[in-house]
């Protein structure tokens, strides 16, 4: 049976409610790239448009000596003020690399221009100085506010080994000092995998 709803930013809403600030990504919200949820439509023509890239990708480089040759995104959100994302991002070079992978850390007022910051929280193997944006975070970073503990409200899950990789839980205040929360691994895989909270559920994923 079809439903009288109000399209607003992407969400699927009753008529009577009110609509939600769009950066309250919670709720019974659906994306419409079909018309399988809808049920009667007037005077409405689906138009797609095409993603053009930036003219001055990419917007990220690899031009630090602790970077090596692979940027790889892993999450950008936004600032918890409001103003601008942060960026977490990968980095790798070859597997015989004794300095083979970092989790890394940028910020933009814009998501086009990014700051890569001295945090001076670990230091470089190469030469120990921590003058450097090196985060001890993992892969599958997750911003979640809702935990009550101010010590976990981010969390993230870092791989540890090779071929029969372990897989921990790791837990920030701000998303840049971490603490593993798991004494064992949560689960076993290969090194390809990504974890997340759904904020629907409150249930990890």
């Amino acid at each position: 049976m079809a439903r009288t709803a109000a399209v607003v930013a992407g969400w699927l809403l009753p008529a009577a409610c009110a609509t939600p600030p769009q950066a309250d990504l919670t709720g019974s919200w659906q994306l419409f790239l079909d018309d399988h949820l809808i049920g009667t439509r007037n005077n409405v023509v689906r138009t797609y448009h095409p993603f053009a890239k930036h003219p001055g990708n990419p917007v990220l480089k690899a031009d630090q000596p602790w970077e090596r040759n692979v940027v790889n995104c892993d999450a950008v959100l936004p600032g918890e003020d409001g103003a601008g994302y942060r960026m977490w991002y990968y980095c790798w070079s070859a597997r015989d690399d004794p300095d083979r992978s970092h989790m890394l850390y940028a910020t933009s007022a814009d998501g086009v221009h990014w700051i890569k910051p001295k945090l001076g929280l670990m230091p470089w193997k190469v030469t120990g100085s921590t003058e450097n944006n090196l985060v001890g975070a993992g892969d599958s970073l997750m911003h979640t506010p809702a935990d009550p503990d101010p010590a976990r409200r981010y969390k993230a899950v870092r791989y540890e080994g090779e071929s029969a990789a372990k897989y921990f839980l790791y837990a920030s205040p701000d998303g840049l000092r971490w603490q593993r929360l798991s004494s064992k691994e949560i689960f076993a895989a290969g090194d390809t995998s990504h974890v997340m909270w759904d904020p629907l559920t409150s249930r990890y994923r």
